[in-house]
């Protein structure tokens, strides 16, 4: 089952908790050692369906899940939560780094490794294996279940189908502009803040891309990479903070808090370095989505209160999944819908058809 860490065990009501490891991808090689939570059930009548579950784009398997986890576990589900390679627990230089393919790899493997184990030395049911991202990671998700043919199931957060981070920002910039008043924009008022809003997104952009190059070169002369934010505030300002994905100001306060406050995000921080703008929408989950052929739950936060992932993307990759596809709506941007309390209901009903 890998070797376990310490703590051996920790226990919840309705769950309980161990740390386990398997081998997996990273820039280092084929074979560095990924770190997962298992969550099983206190009491099972039979082996339980297991959950294979990845944290969103730049943050550890602490941030937010575990709840998730443990609510699986405590209503009779397993829960295989994994850090990708170069985050949390798990090995990889250098620290941080994203890579689409990689963290795909690592989603696969983490299945393979379930069934080479025989189910975790017999601790779960590897016919019921579930894939559950959000995020970033609810791409991967829709892509490695795609591969893999073998899952029951596909649950997905948010999930980034593949319209990219300089896509999203245009989308964001015309869904500002189409919303000026009449009013406003007779006066120039209107003008001369869409004129600024496009200024400081291309200054924006050549900055980022600047950054990027220089990290890329860094890398060639085998220096310490260029960071820059996973996350940054979406100010007014034309020297905008950089950063990889740019959300409202709010859930930027609200994300940071709820870092702070997390358990089991130590050692964690903010960054990624910069070459990641080169590949970070490499994949596109859209494309493949044609070839899932297991029951998909797909998640949106609520009309355009998610520009990360907005509901017109998330709807778009159910209708290509089709008949086997669910997709719903729930209120809450990217980051506050983590805290809706319908999401975890919706997500054990979904469960529950699935395996009853």
């Amino acid at each position: 089952m890998g070797q376990p860490q310490q703590p051996l065990e920790i226990k919840g009501k309705g769950w309980s908790r161990q740390t386990i490891t398997f081998r997996s991808s990273s820039l280092e090689g084929n074979r560095s050692r990924c770190e997962a939570w298992l969550y099983l059930p206190t009491k099972a009548a039979r082996k339980p369906p297991v959950i294979v579950m990845a944290p969103g784009l730049g943050l550890q398997k602490g941030f937010q899940l575990p709840r998730f986890a443990q609510a699986f576990a405590a209503a009779g589900y397993a829960a295989f939560l994994f850090d990708f390679a170069h985050f949390g627990g798990s090995e990889g230089l250098p620290r941080h780094h994203v890579a689409p393919d990689l963290q795909l790899q690592n989603y696969v493997d983490a299945v393979k490794h379930i069934q080479a184990t025989g189910g975790l030395d017999g601790t779960v049911d590897v016919s019921r294996i579930v894939l559950w991202g959000a995020s970033y990671s609810g791409g991967h998700a829709l892509a490695a279940v795609a591969q893999l043919k073998q899952a029951a199931a596909v649950i997905a957060v948010e999930p980034d189908v593949g319209q990219g981070i300089l896509s999203n920002r245009s989308l964001q910039l015309k869904a500002a502009n189409g919303s000026m008043a009449g009013d406003e924009a007779a006066t120039g008022v209107g003008v001369t803040a869409r004129l600024l809003s496009l200024l400081g997104t291309k200054i924006l952009t050549l900055r980022l891309l600047v950054v990027a190059a220089v990290d890329t070169i860094r890398t060639w002369i085998g220096l310490y990479p260029a960071y820059i934010s996973v996350m940054a505030p979406d100010t007014k300002d034309l020297l905008k903070p950089l950063g990889l994905l740019r959300i409202p100001l709010s859930d930027y306060t609200d994300f940071m808090q709820a870092v702070q406050s997390t358990q089991g995000m130590g050692h964690w921080h903010n960054l990624v370095p910069a070459k990641v703008l080169w590949w970070y929408n490499k994949k596109d989950p859209l494309e493949r989505a044609k070839s899932i052929k297991a029951p998909a739950l797909l998640i949106a936060g609520g009309g355009s209160e998610d520009a990360l992932s907005p509901e017109w993307a998330v709807r778009e990759a159910g209708k290509r999944i089709g008949d086997l596809a669910t997709t719903i709506t729930l209120e809450g941007s990217h980051v506050s819908l983590y805290s809706n309390k319908e999401l975890i209901p919706v997500m054990l009903m979904f469960l529950g058809a699935q395996f009853r």
